[in-house]
């Protein structure tokens, strides 16, 4: 991540100063100081400010014992192979090591062994390598870092990608760089880097520089890693000799891609086991391109090349106007490099290992590999004559609505939410992007039903809403909704919450519409049932004695009024004060019953 975050430095371009630069922090070190650092000499490619996709390729000789069975491996090791990236800025630090459980790996002088090997400098055991018999495991290191998006045409081609492809594309930023790699500008005799002498621009990197086998560790952030994305496979899978010289297997390309844009549209990414993307569940990029109509940005037609790792990471951006929301606000703060970086650095303490010691199958246990979670902003609408406070998990209150004329608004913690009450009087609170873990606390202030409905905005029907219709209520009957900051609508639940602090979910029964009474007291009173034409029979069941009365349709309490969708029961009886349950019956056999229907009080 290192790497991929270094090479956005120096920035360069008309945007530079609002998206990347916006998010970066102090002290960046460039990608060519940082390769410096581990001993590699490197070029940059595209760096003027109206280029695009600029990338920085480097290569070092390093020993590489990477000849072992890689069947159904993830990069040379078994399936809890080491994950291991260009880390750190000490020369103690590895470069690239994937080792499994057989401890085999790549190294350097600078770090001998395998991942969880102390550093030994210019070691002694190198050393030996280099004296051994055994030439075939020097190999060379070629890395390619690719920049995100910085200048003006790094935007056409984000755009471009999605849009026209004529702007430019993640596609064509692919062919910049193995063009950088293999074949250079081909102009030799005008090339202005190197007035005609000869260079890695006009010949390429690695004829200019004589490279044969060689190990690709592949890495960018954002737009650097979509064109990652696209080279690793590219790499993988290119049997043309003239495009790509030289031959390769999966066990030469890794490639670490972060925050990483859909990249094949149409059809179905490869699944190469050495192309890893990792992603932020609050960062929107992920979900783009998409086709715009889709209903469901996260299942849209478009995919990537690799095995992806959808992990939740809170925002960590030290702007003074994100940092009050402690979330991925609209999917900015979620995208930046410091989020990204910044989780990394705390992956071992989160997993209790070293850092050297996580594998992928602990990068598994972490991946939530649900279509969208975290990414979409939901909307939580509430229709009823209630109250509705929304708490965070500290039990600040971050979210108010009532319709009542007298009702007092309390003062309001800090949050993304947004609330407000429609024309029709409904209660809307709308939940950002990675808006953290929150409490809707629901009290009835009147008789009457509530329709109750979470939905994620632009998911469509790929993740089904939570929804609760006509359930009924009376003054004073409470409701709780826990909705949390990775959950998808369909996990939460409508919960009634009794005195003694008891939850039950109100039925769903399909043919129970309501049940109201005239007046909230007992005695001789009227209560009106709305059913399904399906109900034969009516019950109301004492909540806690569990007496019951039950109606049939001709029953001598009863009118009855079919409109033709609906029954409607006009109920007359002197009922005693309690909590009432009520139950219907469809058919001969079958009764459904919805408890705490509503309520009658002592006048």
């Amino acid at each position: 991540m290192n790497l991929a975050y270094s090479a956005y430095m120096p920035l360069t371009g008309d945007f530079s100063g609002l998206a990347p630069g916006l998010f970066m922090e102090d002290n960046i070190v460039s990608a060519t100081d940082l390769l410096d650092q581990y001993g590699i000499k490197s070029v940059a490619f595209n760096t003027d400010k109206n280029d695009t996709v600029c990338h920085i390729i480097g290569h070092k000789q390093i020993y590489a014992d990477i000849n072992y069975n890689t069947s159904g491996d993830t990069n040379g090791g078994n399936n809890n192979g080491y994950l291991g990236i260009l880390e750190g800025t000490g020369r103690c630090k590895p470069i690239g090591v994937f080792s499994g459980s057989n401890q085999s790996g790549l190294r350097t002088d600078d770090f001998v062994g395998t991942v969880g090997s102390n550093c030994t400098g210019n070691s002694e055991i190198f050393g030996n390598t280099l004296n051994s018999d055994n030439t075939d495991c020097m190999r060379t290191l070629v890395v390619v870092d690719i920049r995100g998006s910085s200048t003006t045409n790094d935007w056409w081609t984000d755009i471009g990608t999605q849009l026209n492809p004529k702007w430019g594309s993640f596609g064509a930023g692919m062919e910049m760089v193995l063009k950088s790699l293999y074949h250079g500008t081909g102009d030799t005799e005008n090339c202005t880097k190197c007035n005609g002498g000869g260079c890695e621009h006009c010949k390429g990197y690695i004829p200019y520089n004589n490279i044969s086998n060689p190990i690709f560790l592949v890495t960018g952030h954002s737009l650097g890693a979509a064109v990652a994305n696209l080279l690793a496979e590219h790499l993988n899978s290119c049997k043309d000799t003239n495009h790509c010289p030289g031959s390769r297997t999966e066990k030469d390309i890794y490639s670490y891609t972060f925050a990483t844009p859909k990249t094949v549209k149409n059809k179905q990414g490869s699944d190469s086991q050495n192309i890893f993307n990792i992603l932020n569940n609050n960062d929107i990029v992920p979900l783009v391109p998409t086709n715009i109509l889709a209903l469901n940005w996260a299942d849209n037609g478009w995919t990537r090349h690799g095995r992806d790792f959808r992990i939740t990471m809170p925002m960590d951006v030290d702007l003074w106007w994100l940092k009050p929301f402690d979330t991925a606000l609209l999917g900015f703060g979620g995208h930046a490099m410091s989020t990204y970086s910044r989780w990394l650095e705390k992956l071992p303490g989160m997993l209790n290992k070293k850092a050297e010691d996580i594998t992928t199958a602990d990068l598994e246990s972490l991946t939530d590999n649900r279509k969208a979670v975290g990414l979409l902003p939901r909307l939580l609408t509430i229709k009823c004559p209630v109250d509705v406070t929304l708490k965070d998990s500290a039990g600040n209150i971050v979210a108010y609505e009532s319709a009542r004329e007298n009702a007092v608004y309390p003062e309001l913690a800090e949050s993304g939410i947004a609330s407000w009450i429609s024309k029709d009087n409904e209660k809307v609170f709308f939940l950002p992007f990675g808006c953290e873990d929150v409490t809707a606390e629901i009290e009835a202030y009147d008789y009457g039903t509530m329709n109750v409905a979470l939905e994620t905005i632009g998911a469509g029907d790929q993740l089904e809403s939570m929804t609760y219709s006509n359930v009924s209520l009376y003054p004073g009957k409470d409701f709780e909704i826990q909705i949390d900051e990775n959950s998808v609508p369909n996990e939460s639940r409508l919960m009634a919450v009794a005195e003694d602090g008891t939850q039950t979910e109100p039925s769903k029964s399909p043919y129970l519409k309501s049940a109201v009474p005239d007046t909230p007291y007992a005695g001789n009173n009227y209560i009106t049932v709305v059913t399904d034409r399906s109900v034969t029979k009516v019950q109301f069941v004492h909540h806690d004695s569990r007496d019951t009365m039950t109606y049939t349709r001709d029953n001598v309490d009863v009118t009855l009024v079919d409109d033709g969708e609906t029954l409607t029961w006009r109920i007359h009886r002197n009922f005693p004060a309690t909590v009432y349950d009520v139950g219907v019956k469809v058919g001969s056999y079958n009764w459904y019953y919805t408890e705490r229907v509503f309520e009658l009080t002592r006048a």
